[in-house]
């Protein structure tokens, strides 16, 4: 979910935050870097530019981690609860029986179940996102039942 960029935040003030802070990260570090050139002559000088970009670099660096640290714990979020829904889709209201029973017994009624719409199917989670991981899921699935297909008939 790394590389198809599901860790990301969806809220647009966050991504442009981020955008935001790696362009300046990108500007403090280029002014950091012409300092220590300009600072050549001077040996006292150079010394203390350089501590300030390494200084500054590693500050950079530790927002990138914190910001890659942000995006991997959002992607475990969506795989677990998409692994959740993949491994039971029925609907939680109908146990997947589409009506809604009548109160006091163990009957359906003829009124479609209000939660899946009377589909008897949970709704995925995180919508596209959610969707695209799932094909992948049975994507796999089908791949592994064909490899074991294959190996089953050629071993015969």
């Amino acid at each position: 979910m790394l590389k198809w960029g599901f860790g990301q935040s969806q809220d647009p003030i966050s991504r442009s935050e981020r955008t935001e802070a790696r362009d300046d990260d990108a500007q403090l570090l280029k002014r950091m870097r012409d300092a220590v050139a300009k600072a050549a002559p001077e040996l006292a000088e150079l010394a203390a530019a350089n501590a300030d970009l390494a200084h500054w670099t590693e500050e950079v660096d530790a927002r990138r981690r914190a910001e890659a640290e942000e995006d991997l714990d959002r992607c475990r979020e969506k795989v677990v609860a998409v692994i959740r829904w993949w491994l039971s889709q029925r609907c939680p209201a109908c146990s997947g029986r589409k009506f809604q029973t009548v109160e006091g017994t163990n009957r359906l009624s003829a009124k479609l179940c209000r939660s899946c719409g009377g589909t008897g199917l949970r709704e995925v989670p995180h919508q596209q996102e959610g969707r695209r991981l799932a094909c992948w899921f049975d994507q796999c699935v089908e791949r592994a039942r064909a490899s074991i297909g294959r190996r089953l008939r050629s071993g015969s």
